[in-house]
């Protein structure tokens, strides 16, 4: 029986070893794939950032030092992508001009500026812009990274296929003979502009020179890795090679995770990143030793079995052996008590180190237990903040005993948003992520708290909202000064037109003049209408109410000729006045009667219906039509930027109805299309009489 037992319970426990090794390889295989995907995306954002330089060129004849420096200090690459020594331009210096270059740059006021390594070449570069300038940066200005064979290679590479590179293994020249780190360096090609690139030829023709990065490999996988190497990183010994072989020579990084000689490796993995045919091999050595490989199911396993083995091996021997079975379950569970105290100390460690603020309340809304990250942010001790008041922390304490209340009703709560205020008067907006935790019996003990510091997220937001609005001021002026040319266009294409009219010995140009008449007004309504959409959403003057007939009266006469010749009429109501500035109070009924009229079927007077209707709090307006209607199906659709139906064959700019539908939504309207009573199309629109966005 004992022999059986030992047996069954050395089984039992590798089987347990078995599994927790199976579970943390997969955890760690996981665990290498997040690196590697952490250093692919920070590859291809540096090469987004080299392609944003390369199109600064792209956007300007000349780019200045003092451009390009503004460039990369509003790029602020110190925050936005750390790890880059520098953004520099490495400028081609056509032959015979290097001295006239050499004085250009002195006379910018870099008196001892000169060309490194001296003598003559075939192709001479040198880095004329590096920023920040200062420090390790200054010993690469005038440097001819072309002169060196494997910055060489990268650069020829990116010239000819028009890609960002990665050079191999160097030593940069920022270099001291301190803290010597590996290097490497990205390259993106900078054409001239205007010039073709189709082929290799045109590619080396046109090339002015490169925008460039260069990283020191130990700065830069401190940076990429750094919450990785915090979690799972500790315990793993990663390498990073230049090119598909693990040799001494390519070693690139190394994050020098010492192994003492009686430790081995667990796990062993390789991954390759391949970035634009440029392959690093990521190598991962895991130590058999790691705090997050726990063996501890394996060594219950095996202490139950031994036990259980023991106390039948006893009761078969004899009833006198029972004290010394009682001394063995005791240490037993003296054991299985230290095993529980260190699991404790382990999770309370895991709570500490957590960069986001965990709080546990109790039912009656009092702090029971914080962590390190909530003393930080609320500049209280742990001692002042348990069994004080979880929502008097806040700007809003009524929010906060809120959402402690629908935690507790719904048992969980996700994403709540509050704002915490320090003793010192900072205030750091979070969101909270919440639920109860409860007894064997099921009642609820308390609440687990974590909340998740988004201050970084909101500024970010709120930079992409004045971006997007800068965007949309640039949009507006820009229609607006294309009008001008699409106007004397169609003046000067009518003009000539007229005078020619009389004269019967060409019809080709007749035709010609014809079709360019047609163009430049389609064209003068499309800048038109570009212009309307673009400023629909921003009002042009006072917001007021208006009577609509004298517009409306207005807008007629500019509809007389095209009347007259569809043999058309507009019936019109008596309408209610409504809620708006008159620019885009004139569009949206331009719009509408527009629209009405160039589908309309004319030769049945009226062909056209306005008519308007008060609701509570707004203005109802209404166009029908007697043309050929619009299928349910397409109804939204034609709502859209540049949507026509197939069988729309009309001179309408597809602009029309999103430039009402912008209007409308941004005064908290609606815009809608019904069957017309004609059984032609009804176009309806409310406009409110007020709005909090105004």
């Amino acid at each position: 029986m004992l022999g059986a037992g030992l047996l069954i319970t050395v089984f039992v426990s590798l089987q347990v070893k078995h599994r927790t090794d199976a579970n943390a390889e997969a955890q760690m295989v996981f665990s290498y794939g997040q690196a590697t995907l952490k250093i692919q995306e920070r590859l291809n954002a540096y090469a987004l950032i080299l392609r944003g330089a390369a199109g600064l060129f792209a956007a300007s004849d000349t780019v200045t030092r003092s451009g390009w420096r503004a460039y990369v200090e509003k790029l602020q690459p110190e925050k936005t992508i750390p790890g880059v020594q520098g953004i520099g331009f490495a400028q081609i210096i056509p032959p015979g001009q290097l001295t006239t270059h050499i004085v250009n740059i002195r006379q910018e006021g870099f008196p001892d500026y000169t060309v490194r390594p001296p003598g003559r070449r075939a192709i001479t570069t040198a880095i004329v812009y590096l920023e920040p300038l200062r420090d390790r940066n200054l010993r690469a200005f005038g440097f001819d990274m072309f002169s060196e064979p494997v910055r060489r290679a990268a650069m020829e590479q990116a010239r000819d296929t028009g890609t960002a590179v990665l050079s191999g293994k160097v030593e940069l020249v920022q270099e001291t003979d301190r803290e010597v780190q590996t290097g490497t360096l990205m390259y993106l090609p900078v054409y001239r502009n205007g010039a073709a690139v189709d082929t290799l030829e045109q590619k080396r023709e046109a090339l002015l020179g490169w925008v460039y990065s260069p990283y020191r490999m130990g700065d830069l996988m401190s940076d990429i890795l750094r919450d990785w190497e915090y979690e799972d990183g500790k315990a793993i010994n990663l390498h990073i090679y230049d090119g598909p072989q693990a040799t001494p020579d390519a070693l690139l990084f190394d994050n020098q995770v010492v192994l003492k000689p009686d430790v081995h490796l667990l796990f062993r993995r390789q991954q390759t990143i391949d970035f634009n045919g440029h392959p690093w091999l990521l190598v991962f050595e895991h130590i058999a030793t790691a705090p997050n490989i726990r063996y501890a199911a394996a060594w219950s396993a095996l202490c139950g079995g031994l036990a259980l083995s023991g106390l039948l091996f006893s009761l078969m021997l004899s009833i006198i052996n029972t004290a010394r079975i009682a001394e063995e379950l005791t240490e037993q569970v003296r054991r299985r008590e230290k095993i529980t105290q260190a699991d404790f100390q382990y999770a309370r460690s895991l709570i500490e180190a957590s960069l986001d603020s965990l709080v546990a309340i109790c039912p009656q809304g009092k702090i029971t237990d914080v962590n390190a990250a909530t003393e930080k942010v609320t500049g209280l001790d742990r001692a002042s903040l348990i069994g004080s008041e979880f929502a008097a922390y806040f700007t809003n304490p009524g929010k906060a005993r809120e959402g402690c209340e629908q935690v507790i009703s719904q048992g969980f709560m996700t994403d709540y948003p509050l704002s915490i205020r320090h003793v010192l008067g900072k205030i750091t907006a979070v969101l909270y992520n919440a639920s109860v935790y409860r007894n064997a019996q099921g009642e609820v003990l308390g609440v687990f708290a974590a909340a998740r510091d988004i201050t970084k997220q909101k500024k970010a937001e709120a930079e992409l909202r004045r971006t997007n609005a800068d965007l949309g001021r640039l949009s507006v002026v820009t229609a607006h000064h294309l009008m001008e040319p699409s106007r004397r266009l169609l003046v000067y294409a009518q003009r000539l037109s007229s005078q020619i009219r009389d004269r019967q010995d060409d019809e080709d140009m007749h035709l010609s003049l014809t079709y360019i008449e047609q163009s430049a007004t389609r064209l003068r309504n499309l800048v038109r209408d570009i212009e309307r959409y673009l400023a629909a959403d921003h009002p042009r003057a006072p917001l007021v109410m208006h009577d609509l007939a004298p517009i409306i009266a207005t807008i007629k006469q500019r509809f007389v000729a095209r009347l007259a010749a569809s043999n058309a009429a507009i019936n019109v109501d008596d309408l209610p006045p409504a809620y708006l500035d008159l620019p885009r109070l004139t569009d949206i009924l331009e719009v509408l009667l527009d629209n009405a009229l160039t589908h309309c079927s004319p030769g049945v007077a009226p062909c056209i219906w306005m008519s308007g209707e008060r609701y509570a709090g707004g203005t109802r307006l209404r166009v029908d039509d007697n043309g050929p209607g619009i299928p349910p199906v397409y109804r939204q659709r034609v709502l859209e930027l540049f949507e026509r139906l197939a069988v729309d064959l009309g001179p309408g700019t597809g602009i029309g109805l999103a430039i009402v539908r912008r209007i409308a939504e941004s005064r908290e309207g609606r815009i809608w299309i019904e069957t017309s009573p004609q059984g032609g199309t009804a176009v309806l629109v409310d406009l409110p009489d007020s709005s909090e966005t105004h």
